[in-house]
């Protein structure tokens, strides 16, 4: 009916749009968030249908480069096969610039953005936000594929604890439901706001998720 190919045509619209935007950097200082929310853009895409595969691959710059001529492109090439149509998520891509073998790491991965067998692949490059820049300033064609960027900022000790009852909701089972006493969340807003200051800035959220982790014996 013409209902019905509207309704396919509109899907297959959508599809494109967001298939466009399946390459992005996320940057951000230590324990932001950044491979959690790789995480969550991979449940979103897959749900929508803009990934045909719940394959989501997370590895770091050091995972694509080999021990010698050659053996780069092959593992470039095999990490993309292994994540396609699904998601690729590299860490601290920032090193893929560094040390040797990096331009051969460079020119392979645009060649496998390019390639049409990729096209439906979220392809998502994480790092601290100066290294990240100069990366991709180091290359044209990597600034040119990967137009948009994230930047995710240090939550403050208020924001962190915010996030406490949902992390322990998640901890919980059905055979032991966990809460948190609003006067413990306030005491846990003061104790990061002096004793673990530094700790703060440098882990941020994962300080506290490892402090919730400890707390439950996990």
């Amino acid at each position: 009916s013409t209902q019905s190919r509207s309704s396919a045509a509109s899907d297959v619209y959508k599809r494109q749009i967001l298939a466009s935007k399946l390459r992005l950097v996320v940057t951000g200082e230590s324990g932001t968030g950044k491979t959690t929310l790789a995480r969550l853009l991979h449940d979103i895409f897959f749900a929508c249908g803009v990934l045909r595969r719940n394959q989501l691959v997370e590895i770091t710059a050091a995972d694509l480069k080999g021990l010698y001529v050659g053996h780069t492109t092959r593992r470039v090439q095999a990490k993309f096969k292994e994540a396609r149509g699904g998601t690729l998520f590299i860490d601290e891509a920032y090193s893929i610039g560094e040390g040797s073998f990096a331009d051969e790491v460079k020119t392979e991965m645009l060649a496998q953005l390019e390639s049409h067998m990729n096209r439906d692949t979220l392809v998502v490059l994480a790092g601290y936000p100066d290294e990240m820049n100069r990366f991709l300033d180091s290359n044209q064609g990597l600034r040119g594929r990967f137009p948009s960027t994230l930047r995710l900022i240090r939550h403050s000790a208020t924001q962190l604890v915010a996030m406490v009852p949902q992390m322990v909701e998640q901890l919980s089972t059905d055979r032991l439901r966990i809460t948190v006493a609003a006067d413990v969340l306030k005491k846990l807003v003061d104790l990061l706001n002096t004793r673990y200051q530094v700790e703060m800035r440098r882990k941020n959220s994962r300080l506290v998720k490892d402090m919730v982790n400890r707390a439950v014996g996990k």
